[in-house]
Parts: structure tokens; C-alpha cells; sequence
């Protein structure tokens, strides 16, 4: 056996040892010991000592400490430059744990630098169709979105697309099931990125190619109650509605109203919320009596979940009251109002606009009753 497998083996044997006497203690405990133990017998630069940190690092990851995550994997990252090549890939990984934590840190402009470091190596390092490649572009996309940075984020997704279907055309591409649901699963995350962005734009027409995207993809490897589905459905109601194409931001409503009722409860605020933009679009359609259906059930949620004085509550008690004066049913409108105009005159600061706005009403009312 040559030489270099026999330290190998040594080295994995002592590992092993040491962590057989210590299968009851916290498994970051136990390779901080470890880290320690090598200390002791090595000297303070040797390979060995890398993947001790990278652990670690990991570890403190996962358990949000991000700080101490970073010394970790900068350690880690330290002690491979002095013994391997600038362009290895675990360079670059290196990097990649280090913008990762920097990221969740929201240091971003030292995010950015980590990872353009990590794509620089891997742009060398790796084929040009790797799904790491992908991955580095995803993540200097999502910190640049977060920037406020869209033209460049949207470079780097549509960066990352580009390499994703380069790899699904590679000769050695993987067919079974587990892998095709990660490659849509991945399409699907960039696609609602993208399209996020260009509804951040205004870019209806684009964001909605995406969003549909996002549907047609997840369609294959997750159910329609995955969260990135639902933002997809959301989505498209939203850009249906701006787009005046009322009858199809009400499928898209009804949809993601459906898949609420199965994954929230059923006195959730957010289920308020979409009765209410679902009632806003049966009234464009002059839909008037199931506009008023949804808003009764917005309110009921509203009043069970929100405390008696919350401005919602006075805005939702303001629509019905409009859609009763549409339909000319002056006499049920002054409770509404009066709750309305109650639960104003308390807020601080005061809404003088919609005060007034509520007052005209009651004024029209009255002027109709008498």
C-alpha cells in the first residue's frame, strides 16, 4: 500500500477512535474536542485540520451562529490556500460557506466578494454545464435582488439557467425520478426569481411567462400546495387583475384560496385577505352579490383573529358599505359606517382622508334614507 493511503488510513483510524469513545456528547462538543486532540500532535497549518473546521463551521451554521461559523470555514479556507492550488474546487467551496454565512449575516457586500471568488475558481476548476456553477449564479442573483440590484440579479438567474439546461443536455444526465425532481425543483426556484423580478419592474407580461413556468415544472416533482407554487398561483392572480383580465385573476384566486384552506387554519389572517382581493375582482365584474359573500367572510376572519379597533377591520367595514350603496340597500349601510368612522377617529395619527371619505358616505346615505 503506498504511503500516502497508509496516513490515510492512520488518520481515519485515530478519527474513528476518538469519537467511539464520545457517542453520547453533542457532536459539535465532540469535534471541538477533536479540533483540540489534533491540535496537540499537529502543527497549526496542516491539511488535516480543514475539514475539522469545515464541520464545525457547518455545525455553528445550522445552529445560526454565523459568526463563529465564519472564523471556522476562514480558518478552513486559510489553511487550504498554503497547501493546494488557488483554482481547487474545494477552494472555491470554501468560499461558497463563507458567502453563504456572510449572506445570512445580511453583510452582503462581503457575500458578494466570497462568492465571486467561489465562481471565478469554479468557472475555471469545473465544466462549464456543472449545476455548481448554477448554484454560485443563484446566490449572487438573490444578494443582488436583495440589493435592489435587478438588472444584474436577473443576469446571474438567467446565468444560472442557461448552465442548468446545459447539464440536463449532458451525456451523463440522470433519469430517474429522484434527479428529475431536483432539476425542476431547481428550474422552478429560477424561474420564480425571475419572474419576481420582473413584477418588481413591472414587467407583467414577463413575470407571468415565469410564473407559469414555476406551475409547469412543480407539476412533475411537487404538489400545488408547495409554498413556491402557491407564490406562483398568487402571482398570477395579481398580474391578471393589473392586467384587467379579471375572469382569469379569479381562477388564480380561487386556486390559491383552495390551497390556503388546506395549509392554513381556517380563522388564518392571510385567508382574509385573499376573500377581500377575490371580492375586489367580483366587483370589477359587477358580481356584486358574491363580492359581498367574500367580503362577510374576510370580516368574520378579520374579527375572530384581529383586535375589535384594527384599521383593517374599518377598511373592510368601508368596502362592503360601498358595495350595499351599489346595490342601492342604503338602510344596511349605517352600522357598517358608523363602525368604520369609530375605529378612525382612534387611530393615531388620524386619517383625515379617509375620515372624510367615510363621512361623505354617511352623508349620502342619510341624504337616501330620508
Amino acid at each position: 500500500m503506498p504511503m500516502l493511503e497508509i496516513e490515510a488510513l492512520s488518520r481515519s483510524m485515530v478519527q474513528g477512535h476518538f469519537f467511539s469513545k464520545r457517542q453520547h456528547q453533542d457532536p459539535l462538543t465532540n469535534w471541538r474536542q477533536f479540533l483540540e486532540f489534533q491540535a496537540s500532535s499537529l502543527h497549526s497549518d496542516h491539511p488535516d485540520l480543514i475539514c475539522t473546521y469545515r464541520t464545525i463551521g457547518s455545525s455553528l451554521s445550522g445552529q445560526n451562529k454565523h459568526v463563529d461559523a465564519l472564523y471556522n470555514f476562514q480558518r478552513a479556507l486559510d489553511i487550504r490556500l498554503k497547501c493546494s492550488s488557488r483554482t481547487d474546487p474545494e477552494v472555491a467551496k470554501d468560499y461558497w460557506y463563507l458567502g453563504i454565512n456572510y449572506m445570512l449575516l445580511e453583510q452582503f457586500d462581503n457575500a458578494l466578494s466570497s462568492l465571486k471568488t467561489c465562481l471565478s475558481i469554479q468557472t475555471i476548476s469545473l465544466p462549464s454545464y456543472h449545476c455548481d456553477l448554477a448554484d454560485t449564479h443563484t446566490m449572487i442573483g438573490t444578494i443582488l435582488q436583495q440589493q435592489q440590484k435587478l438588472t444584474e440579479a436577473l443576469d446571474n438567474y438567467e446565468s444560472a439557467l442557461k448552465i442548468l439546461f446545459q447539464s440536463f443536455s449532458s451525456t451523463n444526465l440522470k433519469t430517474d425520478q429522484d434527479s428529475i425532481k431536483c432539476r425542476n425543483s431547481s428550474l422552478a426556484d429560477i424561474y420564480v426569481r425571475i419572474g419576481d423580478i420582473h413584477f418588481e419592474k413591472k414587467h407583467l407580461s414577463e413575470a407571468l411567462v415565469n410564473y407559469q413556468l414555476v406551475l409547469d415544472v412543480q407539476l412533475e416533482c411537487t404538489p400545488r400546495t408547495h409554498p413556491m407554487s402557491m407564490h406562483a398561483v398568487k402571482k398570477l392572480g395579481i398580474i391578471y387583475r393589473l392586467l384587467g383580465r379579471y375572469q382569469e385573476a379569479l381562477i388564480a384566486y380561487n386556486e390559491y384560496l383552495n390551497l390556503q384552506l388546506i395549509t392554513l387554519s381556517p380563522e388564518h389572517i392571510d385567508l382574509a385577505y385573499t376573500y377581500q382581493s377575490i371580492g375586489n375582482i367580483q366587483v370589477k365584474q359587477q358580481q356584486y352579490d358574491e363580492a359581498l359573500s367574500s367580503y362577510e367572510k374576510c370580516l368574520v376572519i378579520q374579527t375572530n383573529s384581529l383586535p375589535s379597533n384594527h384599521l383593517q377591520i374599518a377598511y373592510t367595514f368601508i368596502l362592503i358599505s360601498e358595495l350595499l350603496m351599489k346595490q342601492g340597500k342604503f338602510a344596511q349601510c349605517p352600522a357598517y359606517l358608523d363602525n368604520s368612522l369609530s375605529i378612525l377617529l382612534n387611530e393615531q395619527p388620524l386619517r383625515e382622508a379617509d375620515i372624510a371619505r367615510v363621512r361623505r358616505m354617511i352623508a349620502k346615505v342619510n341624504s337616501k334614507l330620508a
